[in-house]
């Protein structure tokens, strides 16, 4: 018997790098553990936006709202810009890979007439969505969930759609993480993640103390002297001292 396949969308990143965090490559383990056969599609899509395409994009965005649609309803269906080219992209991985089942991991999502399209013409039988964002991402939990067979979310923050479950994305991977011994401290603070208004808030009441910060968004706050890197992964993590 063959085993199901599931498809998982995530920005993979081999090695890690950037901000991405390597969640999407341990969901990969766990799932293969599990039984299943696991294909990956990487949603992000370098810019190929010039300056023409952007003042076609503006007036798209003030015909589309003669009409009566938003400003994110239009730019998904101007072709050349990243989110119908990420759309396609899945549709082409979903062709190639004939997936029993889907599953989006947040932080790019997919609107309501893909997923139907997926359903519908290659028979994908099950949709999955794990939001791994906070409660002040832009998307509504609530809201999305109705797209979904079933549908996870890290907090519980607002949340009232019944078919939400709580599933925060707290592990340990004793394979890429472990205590080292004989190394020496040579840091008191070190603060691993991206900017955000309540961390540098926490954060700025312990600025005496020189933490150094690794992750995205740190250079456009007050902060920006401290960080060191827009990410860090893996063993280089691990030797964090």
């Amino acid at each position: 018997m063959n085993a199901p396949k599931i498809l998982i969308s995530f920005p993979f990143v081999e090695g890690g790098g950037g901000w991405h965090i390597p969640l999407g490559a341990a969901c990969v383990e766990a799932l293969e553990a599990l039984g299943f056969a696991t294909c990956r599609f990487n949603p992000v899509v370098e810019s190929e936006t010039g300056v023409l395409w952007k003042i076609l994009e503006r007036l798209a965005v003030l015909g589309g709202r003669t009409i009566g649609k938003p400003k994110a309803w239009t730019k998904s269906r101007l072709p050349w810009l990243e989110d119908a080219r990420r759309y396609k992209g899945l549709v082409e991985a979903v062709r190639a890979t004939k997936p029993d089942y889907l599953f989006v991991i947040s932080t790019f999502n997919y609107p309501k007439d893909l997923l139907d399209r997926l359903r519908s013409e290659f028979g994908v039988r099950q949709l999955i969505c794990w939001c791994v964002e906070g409660p002040t991402w832009i998307n509504d939990p609530n809201v999305e969930a109705e797209l979904y067979d079933h549908y996870f979310c890290i907090h519980k923050t607002k949340i009232h759609h019944a078919r939400i479950q709580h599933l925060p994305a707290v592990g340990f991977d004793p394979g890429a993480y472990s205590r080292l011994d004989g190394v020496e401290k040579r840091r008191d603070l070190v603060f691993v993640g991206r900017q955000k208004t309540r961390r540098v808030e926490w954060l700025s009441a312990l600025k005496d103390l020189k933490p150094e910060l690794y992750g995205p968004g740190w250079v456009r706050c007050a902060m920006r002297e401290l960080q060191v890197s827009v990410g860090i992964f893996g063993l280089d993590l691990n030797r964090l001292d």
